[in-house]
């Protein structure tokens, strides 16, 4: 898991001023913050998947992926909308680092 600092208030995520990055299973939004350090959220509906232990186990893989970005400075929160294919979710996963990477 990550520590409390780098964790994203997902609900206090702004409404309008981000990058959009959409991919096959949801989306993901980026926007900069004033810290020098980057926060992470992810949002995994139980639409997505029913069981709560495969959502958890989603949720800290993004997790861990995404801290080995460099700090940049940025509030990241990937959000969900169907579930990825179980042969594509590290693909995926590398997929939204890279497009964070270039932004």
């Amino acid at each position: 898991m990550i520590s409390k600092k780098l964790r994203l208030p997902i609900s206090s995520f702004p409404k309008r001023g981000y990058f959009v990055f959409r991919h096959s299973f949801g989306t993901t939004k980026v926007i900069g913050n004033k810290l020098r350090y980057n926060r992470l959220g992810v949002i995994i509906s139980s639409k997505v998947e029913p069981k709560s232990t495969k959502r958890h186990f989603l949720k800290r893989k993004v997790l861990d992926t995404l801290q080995k970005l460099p700090d940049l400075g940025k509030d990241i929160l990937v959000i969900f909308s169907s579930s990825p294919p179980k042969s594509d979710v590290l693909v995926s996963i590398n997929h939204i680092f890279n497009q964070i990477q270039n932004v």
